[in-house]
């Protein structure tokens, strides 16, 4: 995770002791199924569950592919924040979850720990996502309509209101001090909820890219 990635990324990233597989959400481009809420979180948890099993064959020729593993950790970015914090994940499963600019909605008891939150702002974040989606992402996310998208953008899906609990693996949050779009004292709130698993890191002379984020934390080059 994100999705919708180029395959460039992983050219200086990717080694004999390191894989990555980027996932498409169901419903989403050519993946089966519907996109929503509950379909996108099961998304993550199939592709757990497929490392897990060690084995894949490719479509087009039958080819086996075969791998043994030490550990996963899952990566997102924005949107992918919130799916992936309350999707089903283990500790057991998962060694390390790390976010970049993640987007995490909070319910309304958490939003009265921030000083001076501004919830007009937080709603229209949330409204002007997911008209972005649905306005640019019509013909690829299948189901970006259905109203369960308003529910879960304006807090009225309970399951999209996070709750950490004791056997969620450890989480990592990288925040651009640069991005306009995701406000820092959000993701930084909710570190501070679950500062039992969660690490915050401020990144200063970043935004809201996903790849140059990845790139400084992680020292890579851009290509």
């Amino acid at each position: 995770l994100p999705q919708f990635i180029d395959k460039k990324f992983f050219d200086n990233k990717v080694s004999k002791n390191k894989a990555f597989l980027s996932i498409y959400y169901y419903g989403t481009w050519l993946s089966g199924g519907d996109f929503s809420p509950d379909s996108a979180r099961q998304s993550v948890i199939d592709s757990i569950n497929f490392v897990k099993g060690g084995k894949w064959q490719t479509s087009y020729d039958s080819t086996l592919f075969s791998w043994n593993y030490k550990s996963i950790k899952i990566l997102g970015c924005s949107f992918a924040g919130n799916l992936i914090v309350t999707s089903p994940i283990l500790k057991s499963d998962v060694s390390l979850v790390e976010l970049y600019n993640p987007l995490l909605l909070i319910g309304k008891k958490d939003k009265q720990g921030i000083t001076n939150f501004n919830n007009e702002l937080f709603d229209m974040l949330n409204r002007n996502f997911i008209f972005f989606m649905r306005n640019g992402y019509i013909n690829t996310l299948r189901g970006i309509n259905n109203s369960a998208w308003d529910d879960y953008f304006f807090g009225n899906d309970s399951k999209s209101l996070i709750s950490i609990n004791k056997d969620f693996p450890k989480i990592k949050i990288y925040q651009g001090l640069d991005d306009t779009t995701i406000n820092h004292l959000w993701t930084e709130h909710f570190c501070s909820l679950n500062k039992d698993v969660c690490e915050y890191f401020k990144v200063n002379g970043s935004g809201h890219d996903f790849i140059s984020l990845f790139n400084k934390v992680n020292s890579y080059e851009k290509n």
